[in-house]
C-alpha cells in the first residue's frame, strides 16, 4: 500500500526530531555541566577563603597549643582580662575627651544654625570581634618586655609631644604597606599630612623640628632597597618599636592621633559636591561576594571615585580593622541566604542616610549592576524577621546587620540572585561572558 501525503510529512517530522535528540540531549548536558563547574569553581574559593580566615587560624592555634599541652582559651582569658584592666585606666581621659568635645560642639551650635554631627570619643560598649581581639592577645602575649616599655613610651608621647607621636604613626602605617603609599611617597606628601594634623596644636611643629625631636624613634631614610627598586620615606628604628606602636595603641590619647593620622591617608583631591579641597577616605562600597574599592569625601560623603582592582593593596584593605575599630567607617552587611555581602559608610553617611538610601544602594550595586531582574519596590530588608520602614534613620538601628527578602512579584528567590549575582562576578573578566550582567 502506497503512503499518503499526510503520513509521509509525519513520518519526514519524526525522522528530524530522532535524528536532532542526540544533539540537544548534548547541549543540555553541556550547558548543566557549565553550571555545575561554575558552582564547583565558587565552593573552591570560598573554602580557600574559610580556610585562611581568622577563625580558622584561631581553630589551628588552639590545635598546636593542645598539643602542646597547653590551654589555649585560658591563656587568652587571662590576656583579655589584663587588656580590660587597662582599658579601664583610660576611662578618666576618655570621658574627659568626651566632653570636651561636647562643649566645643555646644559653643559651634550657638555661633551657627547648621546642625553639628558629634565624634564618639569613648563607646566602652562597642562591638568587637572576639576572634581577632583573641588574636591581639596571643601577639601581646608574645611581646618581649622591652617591647612593652616602649610602649609605654609611646603612649605617653601622645600626651607630651603630639607630633612625635604622629610621626611614629605615620612610620608604623609605611611599614604596614607593603608597597609605597601615594599619601606618603615623598617627603612633600608627608609634610602636607603632618601640617594639617598639627594646625590645631597649641604650637604647631614643622616636619623637620619633629623629625629631630624624634630622631631616636623614627628617620626618613631607605625603606627598603631590592635589585631594581629603592623606597625611601618614614621608617621605625628598630623592630622593637614594631612590635611595641600595638600594644600602645590600647591606649586612648594614642589611638585619637591614629585616628587623624587615618583619616589623612587617602588621596588630596578637590570634592565635585561641596566644592571643597578634602583627604578621601578610602572604603570598600563592596566587599564580601565583591571588592569594589572607592574613595569619598569625608564632608558630605559624595563618592569621589570607584574601581576593582587597585595598585597592590591599597591603604584601607590593610587596614580594614583600624578604619573599623577607630568608627572612621562602619560596615553594613546584608545576609542573602548562604552568604553576604557588606557596605561601608563614612560617619557623615550614617547621619544622612535611611533604610530606603541604603537599600537603593544595595540594589544599584548588587543586583541592578550584575543583572537580576528583582525591582527596587520588591526588595525588603529585615531584621528580627520584621521588615524595616525606609524612613527609619540608620543612625537609629542598633544592629549593622540586615536580612535580605523578595517580595511575591519578583521573578527569582533571593537563593537564585545569589547563585547569578556570584557567577556574574567570576566570570566578570572572561572574554566569553562579555555580555553578562552589565
Amino acid at each position: 500500500m502506497r503512503s499518503t501525503g499526510p503520513e509521509i510529512v509525519r513520518g519526514w517530522r519524526h525522522w528530524q526530531i530522532r535524528r536532532s535528540a542526540p544533539s540537544c540531549r548534548s547541549r543540555l548536558l553541556e550547558e548543566r555541566r557549565g553550571r555545575f563547574e561554575s558552582a564547583r569553581d565558587g565552593l573552591r574559593l570560598e573554602l580557600d577563603a574559610l580556610r585562611g580566615c581568622a577563625t580558622a587560624e584561631l581553630l589551628r592555634r588552639a590545635w598546636q597549643a593542645e598539643h602542646e599541652g597547653r590551654d589555649l582559651f585560658e591563656q587568652l582569658r587571662a590576656e583579655l582580662a589584663a587588656e580590660c584592666e587597662v582599658a579601664l585606666g583610660d576611662v578618666r581621659d576618655a570621658a574627659g575627651s568626651l566632653e570636651d568635645a561636647v562643649r566645643r560642639a555646644n559653643r559651634g551650635s550657638l555661633a551657627t544654625d547648621g546642625r553639628k554631627s558629634l565624634d564618639r570619643a569613648f563607646d566602652p560598649l562597642g562591638r568587637q570581634r572576639l576572634v581577632r581581639l583573641s588574636l591581639e592577645a596571643l601577639r601581646s602575649a608574645k611581646a618581649e618586655p622591652g617591647a612593652r616599655a616602649e610602649a609605654e613610651r609611646i603612649a605617653e608621647l601622645a600626651r607630651q609631644s603630639p607630633a612625635a607621636a604622629r610621626l611614629v604613626l605615620f612610620a608604623y602605617t609605611s611599614e604596614l604597606v607593603p608597597h609605597p603609599l601615594d599619601g606618603l611617597r615623598s617627603y612633600e606628601d608627608l609634610a602636607l599630612r603632618f601640617e594639617h594634623l598639627g594646625s590645631r596644636d597649641k604650637e604647631p611643629a614643622t616636619l623637620e623640628r619633629a623629625l629631630v625631636d624624634a630622631a631616636d624613634l623614627v628617620e626618613f631614610g631607605i625603606r627598603r632597597a631590592g635589585e631594581r627598586l629603592v623606597q625611601s620615606g618614614l621608617r621605625l628604628r628598630s623592630v622593637l618599636l614594631r612590635d611595641a606602636v600595638p600594644l600602645a595603641l590600647r591606649k586612648h590619647p594614642l589611638r585619637v592621633e591614629f585616628r587623624r593620622v587615618l583619616a589623612t591617608l587617602g588621596e588630596r583631591s578637590g570634592c565635585p559636591e561641596c566644592q571643597r579641597e578634602v583627604f578621601a577616605v578610602p572604603l570598600y562600597r563592596l566587599r564580601g561576594l565583591d571588592d569594589l574599592h572607592a574613595s569619598a569625601c569625608p564632608r558630605c560623603g559624595h563618592l569621589v571615585r570607584s574601581y576593582f582592582l587597585p595598585r597592590g593593596k591599597d591603604v584601607q584593605s590593610v587596614l580594614n580593622t583600624a578604619f573599623l575599630d577607630l568608627e572612621l567607617l562602619t560596615e553594613w552587611t546584608f545576609r542573602m541566604g548562604a552568604d553576604s555581602v557588606s557596605m561601608q559608610l563614612l560617619p557623615v553617611q550614617l547621619e544622612r542616610m535611611t533604610v530606603g538610601q541604603l537599600k537603593r544602594r544595595f540594589w544599584t550595586d548588587v543586583l541592578e549592576r550584575h543583572g537580576v531582574p528583582v525591582p527596587l519596590r520588591s526588595v525588603r530588608l529585615l531584621q528580627a524577621r520584621r521588615a524595616l520602614p525606609d524612613r527609619r534613620k540608620l543612625a537609629d538601628l542598633d544592629r549593622q546587620e540586615l536580612v535580605v527578602s523578595f517580595g511575591d512579584k519578583a521573578k527569582v528567590s533571593v537563593a537564585d540572585a545569589l547563585e547569578t549575582v556570584k557567577h556574574r562576578i567570576r566570570t566578570r573578566f572572561r572574554p566569553d561572558a562579555a555580555g553578562a550582567g552589565g
